[in-house]
């Protein structure tokens, strides 16, 4: 391959093949140390290194080494998309320095298969700017996030966050949109990622200081099955990943929160007597019937996966609920209106139910 003339973030070779996205199966470590080797590499030492068939160029000018995986890559391009790699690439480097292939070794402690993520997001980072329409998994964003924080590569890191807003959103007409509820089991929760992923997503949240992301999450981990909750989720590599103390606290007084709002903000105030809208066509007829359904509202059994989840759209059930009552049109969609902007308002201050602003206070 040869030496690709770039703009930010974009593809920089036009022969490059085509490569694959954050792998699935592989979720890099915390932060681990990147070191600059000074010692001669042995006949023995470089002949159990391969160079990497995808992220090698013919004329690249360092060469990154991860386990026994080599990579001929370009220090311009490192330096100019990663502020960790400019700056440890501006040192001195010794006269007895490492080589492989006549070129500077710089060794990072991380497995190969992250490497050449990262890597691959330098050289061609549009595959890594996913549309609305495509979903990434929890897999992938985690993957991206931690390589974008490590290395200082803001575009990756800006990319995972943007997918983890896209995840948890502020404004409740898209918290609809990107929520399940075709089934009772089923809590609020974006198709791409199970429930069971928020209580993981809490915990990297809080790791890399994301406040919005960690109460969002948390939010979620309320409705997760108490021993879960409790005990944690084993992960498929056998780890136990569980809440911090602090965190566990802020869920069990969330629930107890959650609940509360979730009937005295939503079951009990939806349908007030004096809340139909001035465009009602009916509204004596209207008033009496809406006298109904406050007290069907106010009298009926929650649903178990609901008690803890008053961000879930019920627009079905409630025009449900009105037609069958006998509402007006107008006055139907009015209360689906009114029922999103109380949600709004549980969105809004949902720092008040969870107390998450304290883990950063």
């Amino acid at each position: 391959m040869s030496d690709p003339e770039t703009s930010d973030f974009e593809q920089v070779s036009e022969n490059h093949e085509a490569h694959t996205p954050a792998s699935e199966d592989s979720t890099p470590t915390p932060p681990a140390s990147t070191t600059t080797s000074t010692s001669s590499s042995t006949n023995e030492e470089s002949a159990s290194i391969t160079l990497h068939s995808d992220m090698s160029f013919e004329d690249g000018n360092i060469a990154i080494i991860a386990g026994n995986t080599a990579f001929k890559v370009h220090r311009s391009v490192l330096s100019r998309k990663s502020a960790l790699f400019k700056d440890l690439l501006s040192l001195p480097q010794p006269e007895t320095e490492e080589k492989f292939e006549e070129l500077p070794v710089v060794r990072l402690l991380d497995p190969p298969e992250d490497i050449s993520t990262l890597l691959d997001a330098i050289y061609n980072g549009a595959r890594y700017r996913f549309r609305d329409d495509e979903a990434p998994s929890w897999t992938t964003v985690h993957k991206l996030l931690v390589l974008g924080t490590k290395y200082q590569v803001d575009e990756l890191r800006d990319e995972a966050i943007h997918q983890l807003n896209a995840r948890y959103p502020r404004k409740i007409g898209d918290w609809d949109y990107t929520c399940r509820t075709d089934s009772d089991t089923s809590s609020t929760v974006v198709v791409s990622y199970p429930i069971e992923e928020d209580l993981v997503i809490a915990n990297v949240a809080r790791a890399m200081d994301l406040p919005d992301i960690h109460l969002a999450a948390l939010y979620g981990c309320c409705s997760l099955p108490f021993d879960v909750l409790v005990r944690g989720r084993t992960l498929e590599d056998g780890t136990v990943e569980q809440l911090c103390q602090d965190d566990l606290f802020r869920c069990l007084q969330g629930k107890e929160n959650l609940l509360v709002v979730a009937r005295s903000e939503l079951r009990m105030n939806l349908f007030e007597l004096d809340t139909i809208t001035e465009t009602c066509r009916q509204p004596n007829v209207c008033a009496e019937k809406i006298a109904r359904l406050r007290a069907k509202y106010r009298t009926a059994e929650e649903r178990p996966r609901r008690l803890y989840d008053p961000l879930r759209p019920d627009d079905e059930e409630i025009e449900r609920h009105c037609t069958d009552e006998g509402l007006c049109h107008e006055c139907i969609k009015y209360y689906i209106l009114r029922h999103g902007g109380l949600r709004q308002e549980i969105r809004t201050n949902l720092s008040k139910y969870i107390c998450a602003d304290r883990a950063f206070s």
